[in-house]
């Protein structure tokens, strides 16, 4: 991020550039000098799985550093992208497992992590797609079901999609999986402690959507 000088703070910037070389020559001296953080790395994590899960208008990209999206986030106008997205986030648990290790900037925090799966979904979908096109096929007007070339009507697929994905999501936790995961933070000057997310936390909290 780049830092403009106003020319009425010109007098401190020199000042706080000398005091710079100073801690410099002095770590080299002495090891490495590191500035006081502010808050605690674990109300970081607190806070952003509540702005996650609990509050409905809530920023957790706030939380992550170098990260603005889960692929949560991404085109949910359709209903069935809506539903789908609203079960992955209402799944979402977290459990602290131990103390937050702290050392200077960086910290990690193991955490025990349940969140729904969506692969492990994917051959109930199937299947109930299969079987609720098989009894419609049978049972409603073909006008209904099939275009001008005998292929099943857009319209129909959608209703049917959406049909099915709203029976597999009543039971939620069959599809739901809990992992143990270490998250690593860093902690910067301007945003305080900031989430690193990994391949793997991002994996969990999108639900293995990507």
């Amino acid at each position: 991020m780049e830092h403009k000088i106003n020319k009425l703070f010109a007098a401190a910037a020199v000042i706080f550039f000398l005091f710079a070389l100073f801690l410099c020559s002095f770590g080299l001296r002495t090891g490495m000098v590191y500035a006081k953080t502010e808050g605690k790395p674990e109300e970081a994590v607190d806070a952003f799985f509540k702005a996650l899960t609990e509050e409905p208008h809530g920023n957790p990209y706030q939380y992550l550093a170098d990260c603005s999206g889960l692929g949560l986030d991404g085109d949910l106008s359709d209903r069935a992208g809506q539903l789908l997205a609203e079960a992955v986030r209402q799944s979402i648990r977290y459990t602290p497992l131990g103390p937050c290790r702290e050392k200077h900037w960086h910290a990690e925090q193991t955490i025990e992590l349940s969140y729904f799966n969506t692969r492990k979904m994917q051959e109930d979908l199937k299947r109930c797609v299969q079987e609720k096109v098989k009894t419609a096929a049978k049972n409603r007007d073909p006008r209904e079901v099939y275009d001008e070339a005998y292929n099943y009507k857009e319209s129909f697929i959608e209703e049917i999609y959406l049909s099915s994905l709203q029976q597999v999501l009543k039971d939620p936790e069959l599809y739901t999986e809990t992992d143990e995961l270490t998250i690593s933070l860093e902690y910067r000057e301007n945003s305080g402690w900031q989430i690193l997310a990994d391949e793997a936390l991002i994996q969990a909290l999108n639900g293995k959507l990507l």
